[in-house]
């Protein structure tokens, strides 16, 4: 799956916050940040999903609902 990069901006305390725990784990900060935020974009990608199949679902039967009201 092709990835997407997203950038935000941290205060230099928090950056070296991150580098800390990224040192304690042998880790780089990416990764840190990437734990630190799985849970929370596992639950995303699960609204998305449900959302999607809400929304395809709703598409079907609008069409069956045109197809049914069409005049013979």
């Amino acid at each position: 799956m092709k990835t997407k990069v997203i950038a935000f901006r941290v205060t230099e305390e928090q950056y070296d916050a991150l580098r800390l725990r990224a040192a304690k784990n042998g880790a780089k900060v990416s990764d840190v940040l990437t734990d630190g935020l799985s849970l929370h974009l596992q639950t995303l990608v699960d609204d998305l999903r449900k959302e999607v199949k809400r929304l395809e679902a709703k598409a079907k039967r609008d069409a069956k609902k045109v197809i049914a009201d069409a005049p013979a």
